[in-house]
């Protein structure tokens, strides 16, 4: 491949992933603004979504990378053939294709059950708890929906993944953005003071996050969250434990 096509696939390729990790970070933003009040999220800029790509990013390219390396191990045990090749030369199809199907029901029922006991025996409930049976339930009708010969063959694989995965991946940004909302505003102690410019101090607050020309706090006795625009204030110490 020419060095000008590769740069071209590397340019569209780096734009696509941009984008979409703007997109989800917009989407991570929404639901943590949903929590803390929908008024804050029109005060977010282009900057700020950039920043809260690090707060949802990490654990989501951990989680893929240890499926990618997962499918690459799987791929090369079984020779690089498809799901399809591997059930029509089994000597028992019929099990093969049930036996290879048993991993998603497996994380099916495990969603359902799992999030269905999250639910009703833990006292505070996430987003995330409601989201895992919804999930649940979504792969069971995307399984359903894909067996069909016709949607099968049609999909292709880019297509089944995407199905399966599109939605899920933007359910749990959505869980993720608005859990670590409700972390925020669990806090019991307000671990900065803030030193306003005209002298006064005011302790036991708690950074929600900076955005736009300013920054989120949360006054934790009072659990009253303000904007503080960067001229209103000299700086933001942090409480050291002796001072506590």
């Amino acid at each position: 491949m020419p060095f000008r096509q590769i740069n071209r696939v590397f340019s569209r390729g780096l734009a696509m992933l941009t984008f979409f990790a703007l997109l989800a970070s917009a989407s991570w933003d929404w639901a943590y603004f949903q929590r803390l009040g929908t008024s804050f999220v029109f005060m977010a800029s282009p900057s700020d979504y950039i920043m809260s790509t690090f707060r949802w990013l990490p654990p989501f390219v951990l989680a893929a990378s240890i499926i990618f390396l997962l499918e690459m191990f799987l791929s090369r045990v079984e020779g690089f053939r498809s799901e399809e090749e591997i059930i029509e030369t089994s000597p028992i199809p019929k099990f093969t294709r049930i036996f290879r199907m048993s991993p998603a029901y497996m994380i099916m029922i495990v969603f359902v059950i799992g999030g269905l006991w999250q639910l009703f025996a833990v006292d505070k409930i996430k987003a995330l708890n409601v989201m895992l049976p919804v999930l649940g339930i979504y792969w069971a009708f995307c399984m359903w929906f894909v067996r069909h010969p016709v949607s099968y063959e049609t999909l292709g694989i880019a297509g089944r993944r995407l199905i399966f995965w599109v939605p899920v991946i933007s359910l749990l940004i959505l869980s993720h953005g608005y859990d670590t909302a409700s972390a925020d505003l669990a806090i019991s102690r307000g671990e900065y003071r803030v030193v306003y410019s005209t002298g006064e101090k005011e302790g036991d607050i708690h950074l929600l996050r900076s955005i736009g020309a300013g920054v989120l706090i949360l006054r934790v006795s009072t659990k009253e969250i303000s904007f503080l625009p960067h001229h209103s204030y000299d700086r933001i110490d942090r409480i050291s434990s002796s001072e506590e």
